[in-house]
């Protein structure tokens, strides 16, 4: 295994959620590497193949695109479409992996507390917008900085748009692009992983369209993060060890919203908020 395909993992942090999401990280990242390593030599080989059967065709009748008609009987989508569903599934999924990640911390940090979220062990989840406010809010943690956001917001337009529709879209899909540096020159290191990549699948601002090594690089990013999030909530994981103020207070019965305006419930749509301790007890 050489270092380009070494995950990083800087610390013993033994959690069984960093370590769930650890491990089907390493899944997905498996799936795209094998995905794009077999199927790259099984186009070209279909190509030839397709070119080959042309060839036999008398010249004098020949319309010019007999060969791509032969690739589409035989396989019926070329390259460029099968990366677009490949990266559109693996960005979904990773995207979904580490929502779940964030989830299960948050769930595990509010336990010492009497707490926990309201809708753990059933089909459901948190919305992300309660998931950013709880870690706002109770550890004074930002989980979606710029680059972050950036990456939801691709996840987010793969999972209800083909293509960009507004010329405001197109800049915002150009911007994201830009700042994730998902266009960048190949690296030394990301050559030897062999992930297809050419200069015309470069996000124009249209279609949603990523090669495989820009979704690559999404994984990268995603996981950097995860990991510096493992870190600080490891603080939170034993008796005796780091806590705030509003997480101290929420063991006291005390949310911080417990509730929104028009009399709407705040905190305790997600949140599980403890019962006050009886008087004369702590």
């Amino acid at each position: 295994m050489t270092a380009s395909h070494t995950i990083e993992v800087e610390w013993d942090f033994t959690e069984a959620a960093y370590d769930d999401w650890n491990r089907a990280e390493k899944e997905l990242r498996a799936v795209l590497l094998a995905t794009t390593r077999g199927m790259q030599p099984w186009f070209a080989d279909r190509e030839a193949a397709a070119e080959h059967e042309a060839s036999k065709l008398d010249p004098s009748s020949r319309y010019g695109d007999e060969g791509y008609s032969a690739f589409m009987d035989d396989v019926g989508v070329f390259w460029d479409q099968y990366w677009e569903h490949i990266a559109g599934f693996v960005i979904k999924e990773a995207f979904k992996l580490f929502e779940v990640f964030l989830e299960s911390s948050a769930h595990r940090i509010l336990r010492p507390y009497g707490s926990g979220l309201v809708r753990v062990g059933t089909d459901d989840s948190w919305n992300f917008q309660h998931c950013k406010q709880f870690y706002h809010d109770y550890l004074g943690i930002d989980v979606v900085p710029p680059r972050i956001a950036h990456i939801k917001w691709i996840r987010d337009k793969l999972s209800h748009l083909q293509e960009i529709r507004t010329s405001e879209g197109k800049q915002q899909l150009a911007a994201h692009i830009h700042d994730l540096s998902l266009n960048v020159e190949v690296t030394a290191e990301e050559e030897d992983l062999d992930l297809y990549h050419d200069d015309w699948t470069s996000v124009l601002g249209v279609r949603l369209t990523f090669t495989p090594l820009q979704t690559w690089r999404v994984l990268q990013l995603l996981r950097s993060h995860a990991n510096t999030l493992a870190r600080q909530f490891h603080g939170y994981s034993w008796p005796g060890t780091g806590t705030t103020q509003p997480l101290l207070d929420l063991r006291q019965g005390k949310a911080i919203n417990p509730y929104r305006s028009n009399n709407k419930p705040g905190d305790s749509v997600f949140l599980k908020i403890p019962n006050p301790p009886a008087s004369g007890t702590r």
